[in-house]
């Protein structure tokens, strides 16, 4: 595959799929949602590592030392690379949120950010602040 397939239809078709749809651990939530996007959009592989809990999750997270880490592991093993400007459409990234602690997730057009939720794909335009990384799919 090889050839990027970004693009704003393929996207909202990926996000689109989420809707109403509860979240199962170590399949959809904020770190697989993001690579599996990843995945369908560029036809790279992530050696996501399995887990079927929140608390298994959040073990892989502690071994590694936080969800940057981790991610940041799997994204260079992968070949992708840090964004410094601003993100793209397409683009995956960490953000730091109050009420969630870190969380995964993909870069819309604007700024805008998605990452899965309880129940569908959450909407936010973070401050830059709360950007801990991003990584350029393009």
């Amino acid at each position: 595959m090889g050839q990027l397939m970004v693009n704003e239809t393929l996207l909202r078709t990926y996000i689109e799929g989420f809707d109403g749809k509860p979240v199962t651990y170590g399949l959809d939530d904020c770190a697989p949602f993001a690579g599996k996007w990843v995945e369908m959009a560029t036809g790279r592989k992530l050696a996501i590592p399995h887990y079927d809990s929140r608390e298994g999750g959040q073990e892989l997270i502690r071994s590694a030392g936080s969800l940057l880490a981790l991610c940041d592991g799997l994204m260079s093993d992968a070949g992708f690379g840090e964004r410094y400007d601003e993100p793209q459409l397409g683009d995956v990234a960490i953000l730091r949120t109050n009420a969630f602690g870190d969380v995964g997730g993909i870069f819309a057009h604007a700024g805008i950010f998605l990452w899965r939720h309880s129940e569908g794909v959450g909407v936010v335009c973070p401050r830059a602040r709360y950007i801990q990384k991003v990584w350029a799919i393009a």
